[in-house]
């Protein structure tokens, strides 16, 4: 563990830790566009899932993009749980969130690695606990970090309310099931980390 915490704190000296946080939605984001756009799909009516079952190239880049796309996120992830100030947060919530973070995002990888399969129930059900897994995750994640960047003064305000409202997004897409609310929620976390990794990037933290 020592040996891999280590790892993290020299990879952050080389490349700051937003970096990360802005590969992965920029990998998310151009994934998404390319495949709505391709198959001509409505975010009313289709969910971000089913751009992975597209037949073709189209389907197999956007489950690839996912799978590069939640590396960056755990990444990002951990680097955001090392910047909290531990006189702002206990140790052990500290570890307890990174856990939950890095499973969250690691979830995300493992939808690209199981897309939505007609064809297989178990593909299927497996993709449906990983997608769950990541909106749940994400969703502790999200509202524990703005408790604790609410708490250290190196955040703006600002950034942890933005956080409660991505967390909303979540809670609706869970409660309703709509797709509509699951384009929501995807696009309100890739805001979240547009800000959040360019305010990082910026202030140099």
């Amino acid at each position: 563990m020592e040996k891999l915490n280590n790892f993290f704190d020299n990879l952050f000296k080389i490349v700051p830790g937003g970096v990360f946080g802005l590969l992965s939605i920029s990998i998310g984001i151009s994934i998404d566009i390319i495949g709505l756009i391709i198959s001509g799909y409505s975010i009313y009516t289709h969910s971000v899932s089913s751009l992975g079952i597209i037949p073709g190239p189209v389907g197999l880049l956007f489950n690839i993009g996912l799978i590069f796309s939640g590396i960056f996120a755990v990444i990002f992830d951990i680097y955001l749980c090392k910047i909290i100030s531990r006189e702002f947060a206990d140790e052990k919530a500290i570890k307890l969130i990174v856990a939950i973070s890095v499973i969250s995002s690691f979830s995300l990888l493992l939808v690209g690695v199981f897309p939505l399969s007609q064809e297989s129930y178990t593909i299927f059900v497996l993709h449906l606990v990983f997608a769950f897994t990541a909106f749940i995750g994400g969703l502790i994640f999200i509202f524990v970090y703005s408790l604790f960047m609410l708490k250290d003064p190196k955040f703006l305000k600002i950034l942890a309310y933005s956080g409660f409202v991505v967390c909303g997004f979540f809670a609706l897409y869970l409660f309703t099931q709509l797709p509509i609310a699951e384009w929501l929620a995807v696009f309100a976390i890739i805001l979240w980390t547009l800000i959040n990794a360019s305010y990082m990037i910026y202030k140099k933290i």
